[in-house]
């Protein structure tokens, strides 16, 4: 019986370890959303051609960090299945 309450306190605050951490990770994906949507009007507005340069970088950054900010959301949930069932095999 203390082997399983011990398991269950386990398994319990890993499932609150992997929460919290996809909440931050998701609040980040959120807010890079965000900014590749503004950085993408402010392309579609720029009349000149000083900044033609900088809206094309500033999207292309914003899409990436979006991309690998999903990417690591995509990790994190497959990481978090697989720790999860190996601890219950053991």
């Amino acid at each position: 019986m203390k082997n399983l309450n011990n398991l269950i306190n386990h398994l319990a605050s890993q499932v609150i370890k992997v929460e919290e951490s996809q909440d931050d990770l998701g609040r980040s994906l959120e807010e890079a959303k965000r900014e590749w949507k503004i950085a993408n009007q402010y392309f579609n507005q720029v009349t000149d051609e000083k900044l033609i340069d900088y809206a094309i970088h500033r999207m292309e950054a914003a899409e990436r960090r979006y991309m690998y900010l999903m990417e690591e959301m995509r990790k994190q949930h497959t990481q978090g299945t697989h720790n999860e069932d190996q601890e219950v095999l053991k």
